[in-house]
């Protein structure tokens, strides 16, 4: 504390300094973090982005392929040399033409009653051996369809995956046609011209989310089981349906951020993953830190020097204005600091003196707004607790009392209580939509019961303003007016209605009845209320409870808010009230 003490008695002049220097060198590490930040968001969503589209093209690509296979397969099997040629020419044909028509193929071979006929490769007889070869073309069944394996070992082009397609021939002949796709080759077709935009990984996936190749450090070929298997992915994270992913692995002691990528709407159902490094894709941008941090170092000495010159420039004149500002704070609102400068010290000094002026006027505006505010709760007291409200509502209820009518009866006494038990406590407080609601309702049913058969009550409240604040008796003073002015006169029953919604960034209020309306006279001199700023005795012709709502939402919300009226004989009295819904809960 003694420490501290001392460092509060610096002179200005030093602390000036000191915080200007902060200051300069605050900024330029935000600066530079904003810029890191700010880039490293802007290549990550491009990144993002292409890793996405490039997944989409993969995909098209898979498609794409397919189709031109079979097309490739369907042309060949179609081809009059596969049952007129011996199988010496059709391997010449093999090599010296079809083999460079589609550049993911690794090999051709053409079977022939359970055996390799003819064969872009040297050991393609050996296929008949392979258990995963046999076992597929024995599921070639039908003509112009296109087979395929899982991927698996062969002999003839290793890793692979074989197509197979029938020959039309003879009755009761099984010739077909094989072609081996080279994944080698596949892969490096579905990669984009330049790679290494791109730090990350694509992957190929089967149906059950089992890898089928992969180029990376995520994925490897086991020679032992012939399979592409997972090395340090988390398989379970597969079984769940997602599109995009993030995702942290631990690697040689680091955590590494990855962002994962997939689609899966091909016909041979594999899926195309893509695994983006962010880690090493923010590495470029560690340049940009290290240039931070020397600007830094370099700011520092610019800093002390400009936090000097300011220092000595801005102390003096500031100890000129501390005895002015001594008397001000000792509570002289009148007090003017008298510094004859032309700078923006002396700029400072005068509208320093305006603006204590300008506070003086605000504070005697705030007691005179004060005061109307407390006026206009005294008068919507008497608004709501008046004595020929609970003569009648005495009287109606020994009248049920005496018919024996004791239902009614209890549900009087009981809204009669809520309502003054509502009335009486927590005047100045704002409440809530809800709470305003049920204290009116408990009116309501008290008029309801005196105006028995007289007229129904309706509601349409948006549930998302129940929580709004308000004035207390906002609503009660206006309902109050529609019951006596508005639907007891009237003959016959009435509908009463109250309604609440969101507009924007406000909020409404509407109540409305159906009953005998508002005379033009008493209508324009209401309209007249509703376009004064402050109260007049007059008002109070036109009814205090409104007149009361009135000023008090607007000494409450200023000109945002709002309040209209509108009425005819024909269909009744309609007030909206409009009020910001800023700052609600």
């Amino acid at each position: 504390m003694h420490r501290l003490r001392y460092d509060m008695n610096w002179k200005l002049s030093t602390k000036t300094f000191l915080l200007t220097f902060l200051l300069t060198e605050v900024i330029i590490l935000l600066l530079g973090y904003s810029y890191y930040n700010y880039s490293s968001n802007i290549l990550i969503s491009a990144q993002t982005k292409y890793a996405i589209d490039m997944n989409a093209k993969t995909n098209h690509y898979l498609e794409t392929q397919l189709r031109s296979i079979r097309n490739f397969a369907a042309s060949i099997v179609g081809d009059s040399r596969l049952l007129e040629d011996s199988p010496a020419e059709i391997n010449r044909w093999f090599h010296d033409n079809l083999m460079y028509l589609l550049p993911t193929i690794n090999n051709i071979h053409y079977i022939q009653e359970g055996r390799v006929t003819a064969s872009t490769s040297s050991v393609g007889w050996m296929l008949m051996n392979n258990e995963t070869f046999k076992w597929n073309r024995v599921r070639v069944l039908e003509a112009n369809k296109l087979y395929w394996t899982e991927p698996y070992w062969s002999e003839a082009s290793q890793y692979t995956v074989t197509f197979f397609m029938l020959v039309p021939g003879k009755e009761n002949s099984r010739m077909m046609l094989a072609l081996d796709i080279g994944f080698e080759k596949l892969y490096e077709a579905m990669l984009p011209d330049a790679p290494d935009l791109l730090h990350g990984e694509l992957i190929l996936l089967d149906a059950a989310n089992r890898p089928i190749y992969g180029k990376g450090s995520h994925t490897r070929y086991n020679v032992y089981t012939n399979q592409v298997e997972w090395t340090d992915f988390p398989e379970s994270i597969l079984e769940t349906p997602w599109n995009e992913y993030s995702l942290t692995l631990p690697e040689a002691e680091t955590r590494t951020d990855y962002f994962l990528t997939r689609s899966s709407n091909n016909v041979m159902n594999w899926q195309v993953m893509w695994m983006m490094d962010k880690t090493e894709l923010l590495r470029p941008l560690m340049a940009t830190v290290r240039f931070t941090m020397a600007l830094a170092v370099a700011s520092l000495i610019l800093a002390l020097v400009i936090a000097w010159i300011m220092s000595k420039m801005i102390g003096q004149p500031i100890r000129q204005f501390a005895l002015s500002l001594d008397e001000i704070s000792s509570g002289n609102l009148n007090a003017k600091i008298p510094v004859n400068r032309r700078d923006e010290l002396g700029n400072l000094a005068r509208h320093f003196n305006r603006m204590t002026k300008q506070i003086g006027l605000l504070i005697e505006d705030l007691k005179t707004t004060e005061a109307k505010k407390k006026a206009f709760e005294i008068r919507m007291l008497q608004a709501q607790i008046k004595p020929h409200f609970l003569f009648n509502t005495l009287n109606a209820i020994s009248m049920k009392s005496r018919e024996g009518d004791l239902s009614k009866v209890d549900l009087l006494i009981s809204s009669l209580t809520r309502q003054l038990d509502y009335s009486l406590t927590q005047t100045m407080e704002d409440v809530s939509l809800k709470d305003e609601l049920n204290a009116v309702e408990h009116y309501i049913q008290l008029m309801q019961v005196r105006y028995e058969g007289r007229f129904a009550y309706e509601t349409d409240i948006d549930p998302a303003t129940l929580g709004y604040k308000l004035p207390k008796f906002t609503l009660q003073p206006i309902v109050e007016n529609c019951i006596f002015h508005g639907l007891s006169p009237m003959q016959g029953s009435g509908t009463l209605f109250i309604g609440s919604t969101r507009d924007g960034g406000d909020w409404e209020l509407l109540i409305e009845d159906n009953g005998i309306g508002i005379p033009a006279p008493v209508l324009g001199k209401l309209r007249a209320v509703l376009q004064r700023d402050s109260v007049d005795e007059a008002d109070e012709e036109e009814g205090i409870g409104f007149t009361n709502v009135h000023y008090r939402l607007r000494t409450l919300y200023g000109p945002a808010y709002s309040m209209s009226i509108a009425s005819s004989a024909d269909f009744g009295t309609r007030i909206l009230i409009r009020m910001p819904a800023a700052n609600q809960p």
